[in-house]
């Protein structure tokens, strides 16, 4: 896998579970975030090229407005991890509901 992002991604520090909207299954776990993408840790093993429209629920906070993140995702690489047992998957975030750009924004600076 190339290093070909536009910005650093910042660690999730909490559990945030991404979902799929169409299915309501989970995709994985974030593991890390950038305002153009973001890395899951998954039991389930994504070939690139699929996209998503995902639902990711975040903690209440009185400084976010909404409490659920709305985007579309693209998965762009996978790698097993050290155990074989899950992935990292790659994803390039491709859009962003109304709204989601300030949310993303607010939780990437909480774990900046």
């Amino acid at each position: 896998m190339s290093e070909r992002r536009k910005e650093p991604r910042v660690p999730v520090l909490i559990p945030l579970r991404v979902y799929d909207q169409g299915s309501g299954e989970i995709l994985g776990e974030l593991a890390n975030l950038s305002r153009h993408g973001m890395m899951l840790l998954s039991h389930r093993l994504i070939e690139p090229g699929r996209v998503f429209q995902v639902e990711i629920p975040v903690p209440k906070d009185q400084s976010l407005g909404s409490t659920r993140l709305f985007l579309g995702i693209e998965s762009l690489w996978f790698e097993p991890d050290e155990g074989g047992m899950q992935y990292w998957l790659g994803f390039s975030i491709i859009h962003f509901a109304p709204g989601a750009v300030e949310l993303l924004d607010d939780l990437i600076a909480q774990f900046s």
